[in-house]
């Protein structure tokens, strides 16, 4: 037996991640307006995206998630239940609105890059425009509201989740030639 540590490489780790991926993963290909290049993202989920969800309180996070729960139910009362608790969400807390769309609107211009953010604004997107985006970057990336990605080291296989790009933290490429798969093909 030997006392020698185990040793986890990070760079390593994610150089394998980005040969297994150029082999596996398509990039996804953001299109949102035609004055506009579209933007590529990362291969990988940057950490430093999800950044601006630190000044959303954790119990209004929590409530959040009640009433999207709710407003799903195909029960009348329940999606009147979560309007209800939305009323009283904003009552109590009256800059939620503000706060919400602030840290969502620096989700995306962290994903999406400075050009990529003002693409999708010049595209005038509605509620449901944003979460189908936010819908197709969740699969694309393999995480949902309120689930975690399956660990790499599951089953004792090899590392098989995404990797990030070669490009600088917080930059995103833009991409002129590529055409990005319809969502419903690729989804």
């Amino acid at each position: 037996m030997t006392n020698d540590p185990d040793v986890f490489d990070l760079s390593q780790d994610r150089e394998a991640r980005t040969a297994q991926n150029e082999v596996s993963k398509k990039p996804l290909v953001m299109r949102f307006h035609s004055n506009h290049e579209p933007i590529a993202l990362s291969p990988e989920l940057p950490l430093s995206a999800l950044a601006p969800l630190r000044r959303i309180d954790s119990t209004i996070a929590i409530m959040l998630r009640s009433v999207v729960d709710a407003a799903r139910d195909t029960d009348a009362e329940a999606r009147w239940n979560a309007t209800e608790l939305v009323i009283d969400l904003i009552a109590a807390n009256p800059t939620l609105p503000i706060d919400v769309i602030d840290v969502i609107r620096d989700i995306a211009t962290n994903l999406l890059g400075e050009a990529g953010y003002e693409a999708l604004m010049a595209a005038s997107p509605s509620v449901q425009d944003c979460a189908s985006l936010a819908k197709r970057i969740f699969a694309y990336y393999g995480v949902g509201l309120g689930e975690s990605s399956p660990s790499s080291s599951e089953g004792g296989s090899e590392t098989s989740s995404s990797t990030s790009s070669g490009t600088a933290e917080g930059s995103t490429p833009a991409v002129s030639s590529s055409t990005p798969e319809s969502p419903a093909s690729s989804a």
